[in-house]
């Protein structure tokens, strides 16, 4: 009863075809992207500064910090969502201050 050939979810979907619209119990699987942009220029502004414009940041091996303050300057007075870049480079701090 759990799969009915490649139909997943068959119990989940039964339990809910009174509930639910069938197109939606249909339809494939989306994502659920974080407002990362968001954060980053408004409650988490604070966060990322103090973490990737910290005077003692393994990141200054690799860039510059005149460049990295003008690339959060630029992308918060921007409407370019570059927050992908802003979530790598805090990975990449965050693995530099753990691993060197």
């Amino acid at each position: 009863f759990k799969l009915k050939g490649f139909q997943r979810k068959i119990i989940f979907k039964h339990a809910l075809r009174n509930l639910l619209p069938a197109a939606t119990l249909r339809r494939r699987k989306t994502g659920f992207r974080m407002p990362l942009d968001h954060w980053f220029r408004t409650d988490a502004k604070a966060v990322v500064d103090a973490r990737l414009l910290r005077s003692d940041s393994k990141l200054w091996t690799f860039f510059r910090r005149d460049a990295m303050e003008r690339f959060l300057r630029e992308y918060r007075s921007s409407s370019v969502d570059f927050s992908d870049h802003v979530w790598s480079l805090l990975w990449l701090d965050e693995w530099l201050t753990q691993y060197t």
